[in-house]
């Protein structure tokens, strides 16, 4: 919009119509003649698509998804993890059995080291740490052998023993790199549950009294190369990433007052794994303001909180704008940036899976805005800073320019219709003339140029453009306020025809040409 706008900078090579220097060495006793002098001058011929106006415009982007190429606002949120880097932060197990000897000295006992949220079939382990902990409070010593089946290396059955003196402690650790488990078809104690079986073995020195002995046994830091079984849901909270909605102080003006219909929140996860889910909890879009006002929350199927599940079966869910009120968001002041918030959930419905190296987990958050709306005008002043620059010598020559007659011609191949207003100032802001006029008359009533929208079909779609010209007259008054102009101020003020709504598309194309017919005033008795 603001590059629209600008165009009128263009104007400025005008000025250069105004300057004729001699290049003749006439001799000093030489008469010469004075005559007016006609020259066709082309100024300016600029074409500006939609797709060049955008091109540096952060977070910007033309969509080639589809064939309608429209411009969108992208904010991308993506994650990456291996599903077993997942499990092993989630996967402990950890128990104590106690054992009250009765005028015994040796007994065996059996039991497991559980966790009530998984349950292992089968795991293949690359690392973890099993460590084991006696506590005695016998007055005698006490020495244990435990065994657990279910977990081999080659031929061999973890094992293992401790030792711990009268009213002591000893405790000792097995790296479980290298072990295979898989759970026993059958046990003493029956059903496997959602642990490990373990059966052990005590002996106690002769003539002991006290209270018992208890062993505890925890298995953590497990790193697997493949496993399979029940596991409960991995939780892990969405890292904030703020994304720019826009730096653009033009498109905050004037964005509330457009009414959008082009929006779109999807969540895409994607996983080698077919049977695995992947949950939000308690999402929310979050915009913030650099003033420090209090946030805003993008309503979300009229909630400003979602919870909803991707399995890999429909590994996409999009959000339509139907369901996604954005021009609450919007309005009546737009946020400077967007963040997420929220927990990312994996397998919340607790399913059984079954997972090896390298399989992994990518789960992608996106926010887009494209360029389907209606604008019932929206206006929008600017300054144009210095845009008039003259040097001194040829401000000379603009006293010899007679009359200038100036051809606008603007093939408007936007959906966008605008009215401008446009006038030069001085140094110290004060009003010169416009160089936005309508019939061209020079008339001081004559403020404003019109340009019409492109014509577009019943979709909004541009369907041909609208080519329209202007002639615009300059008198010798202009001339003299052109030599004080040091700025442009303009106003434009934008709309889509009868308030529809339109597509913006990336090759959607606008077109301005001016050429002019001016004379002079030719004295080739001027030595300079």
């Amino acid at each position: 919009m603001k590059k629209i706008k600008t165009y009128f900078k263009f104007l400025i090579p005008l000025i250069s119509v105004f300057v004729l220097s001699s290049c003749l060495d006439i001799p000093d006793e030489f008469v010469a003649p004075i005559w007016d002098v006609e020259v066709n001058v082309p100024i300016l011929s600029r074409t500006e698509t939609v797709k060049s106006l955008v091109k540096n415009e952060k977070n910007i982007y033309v969509d080639s998804s589809t064939a309608d190429f429209l411009v969108k606002y992208d904010s991308v949120k993506t994650e990456s993890k291996a599903l077993l880097d997942i499990f092993k932060d989630n996967i402990k197990f950890e128990d104590d059995f106690v054992v009250k000897p009765k005028n015994v000295d040796t007994l065996s006992f059996e039991t497991f080291i559980r966790d009530d949220s998984v349950s292992l079939d089968e795991a293949r382990f690359i690392g973890g740490k099993l460590e084991y902990k006696l506590s005695n409070y016998l007055n005698r010593s006490v020495s244990v052998n435990i065994t657990i089946p279910g977990f081999t290396k080659g031929t061999d059955t973890l094992k293992f023993d401790i030792i711990a003196g009268a009213n002591s402690f000893a405790n000792k650790s097995i790296d479980v790199g290298g072990y295979i488990y898989k759970q026993l078809a059958s046990n003493p104690l029956g059903s496997p549950g959602s642990g490990f079986y373990v059966k052990g073995f005590a002996k106690i020195g002769a003539g002991y009294s006290g209270d018992s002995v208890v062993v505890h046994l925890k298995l953590e830091k497990l790193a697997f190369s493949y496993l399979k079984g029940k596991i409960k849901p991995y939780k892990t909270e969405i890292k904030e990433k703020r994304s720019k909605l826009t730096d653009n102080d033009d498109v905050k003006d004037i964005l509330p007052k457009v009414y959008i219909y082009g929006a779109k929140l999807s969540f895409k996860s994607n996983a080698t794994l077919q049977n695995v889910e992947v949950g939000l909890r308690n999402f929310q879009v979050v915009g913030i303001f650099k003033s420090g006002a209090p946030n805003k929350f993008l309503k979300i199927r009229g909630k400003t909180v979602l919870d909803t599940n991707i399995s890999m079966s429909d590994p996409i869910i999009n959000i339509s704008v139907d369901d996604i009120a954005i021009n609450d968001f919007v309005s009546p002041n737009v946020p400077d940036s967007i963040a997420y918030k929220g927990d990312i959930v994996v397998n919340p419905n607790y399913k059984t899976l079954e997972a090896s190296l390298p399989d992994s987990i990518k789960y992608e958050i996106g926010f887009n805005i494209f360029s389907i709306f209606k604008i019932d005008y929206a206006a929008k002043t600017d300054t144009l800073k210095d845009a008039v620059e003259i040097k001194e010598d040829d401000k000379k020559h603009l006293d010899k320019a007679k009359e200038a007659e100036l051809t606008l011609e603007i093939d408007n191949g936007f959906p966008v219709g605008f009215t401008l207003n446009g006038y030069f100032v001085d140094s110290l802001y004060n009003y010169l003339f416009h160089v936005t006029r309508q019939d061209g008359s020079g008339s001081t009533s004559d403020t404003t140029l019109q340009v019409t929208a492109a014509n577009v079909d019943a979709g909004g779609k541009v369907s041909s453009s609208v080519l329209q010209s202007r002639k615009i007259k300059l008198v010798s008054s202009d001339f003299q306020k052109l030599k004080n102009a040091k700025h442009l101020i303009l106003r434009a003020n934008a709309h889509t025809t009868g308030g529809q709504k339109v597509y913006l598309r990336a090759n959607d194309k606008i077109t301005i040409r001016i050429y002019g017919r001016v004379k002079v005033i030719a004295d080739f008795s001027d030595k300079d």
